[in-house]
């Protein structure tokens, strides 16, 4: 049996396994993927698009909706991440890109032996998160993810290419070290007013 090739999105974004999310299509050969995908059951796989080109690790998403097809072109979609995945080969026949991927297993997808810092990182991510938006304010919770790291990464403005380096470490508890370390460093920064 043959594989089919994963349609590829790239663009400045890098979804998580359960990330829900808007995408804007906006240039030709993804408008075209965007007015396809809504008749589709399938996923697509996005790519965190960088200056040299793609990176070869991604997370394909499911389309939960297509928010709106703009006058100017372009459409708005709503996804939500499902599984990461390596490129193996990329083929740019029209009218997108596709590739051949192997999708990726977790190294310890629920560390039991790490479990005393699913505490302390949703600690520290709730301190940051009320940095951000203000006293009183807590994360939302969510009852099923991806994992601890990707979803209390979510909750963050953190930079593209810090997201990009959770989505291409294969442990959990990996993730949440980085997470965890990159926290700390934020909340000890001087305030600036």
């Amino acid at each position: 049996m043959r594989r089919r090739l994963l349609p590829l999105f790239s663009g400045n974004v890098v979804p998580f396994p359960g990330s829900v999310l808007p995408l804007h299509a906006f240039e030709p050969l993804f408008q075209q993927m965007a007015h396809e995908l809504p008749d589709w059951d399938e996923e697509i796989g996005v790519v965190f698009g960088r200056q040299e080109g793609f990176a070869t690790l991604g997370c394909t998403v499911n389309i939960t909706r297509q928010r709106k097809q703009r006058r100017q072109g372009g459409a708005d979609l709503f996804v939500v991440g499902h599984k990461r995945f390596r490129i193996l080969e990329v083929f740019d026949a029209a009218p997108y890109p596709r590739a051949r991927v192997r999708f990726l297993k977790e190294v310890d997808p629920d560390p039991i032996e790490d479990a005393e810092t699913a505490p302390w990182l949703m600690n520290l991510c709730a301190d940051v998160y009320e940095a951000i938006h203000g006293q009183g304010k807590e994360p939302p919770f969510v009852v099923s993810y991806g994992g601890l790291a990707f979803y209390a990464a979510d909750l963050l403005p953190l930079e593209t290419d810090f997201r990009q380096q959770l989505l291409e470490t294969d442990s959990e508890t990996d993730r949440r070290r980085k997470l965890a370390k990159r926290l700390e460093a934020w909340l000890s920064r001087p305030v600036v007013e």
